[in-house]
């Protein structure tokens, strides 16, 4: 078992892009968007995980396109990866 971000998809993406996180403990998840500059500009989710492969979805509102961070946090274990989203 691991905690890991195991797939984003479409990359490059728009609309929509989902993210699929590996989760093999219970304990505080937070799932947050970072531009290339390093700005936070979306917590997708921040709460309890459940133990297994679950889904999140991002819409980006108002966003240019370009590199965007994907970065998930699980108590003291961090994953991040970058999604490229085109207009």
């Amino acid at each position: 078992n691991d905690f890991s971000i195991n797939s984003i998809y479409p990359n490059p993406f728009n609309p929509i892009v989902n993210i699929g996180l590996s989760i093999d403990v219970v304990g505080h998840l937070q799932l947050s968007i970072f531009t290339i500059k390093g700005t936070q500009i979306k917590t997708i989710y921040s709460g309890p995980s459940s133990i297994g492969e679950t889904t999140f979805t991002w819409t980006p509102k108002n966003r240019a396109s370009g590199f965007y961070f994907i970065n998930a946090i699980l108590d003291d274990r961090v994953e991040t990866q970058k999604v490229l989203f085109l207009k």
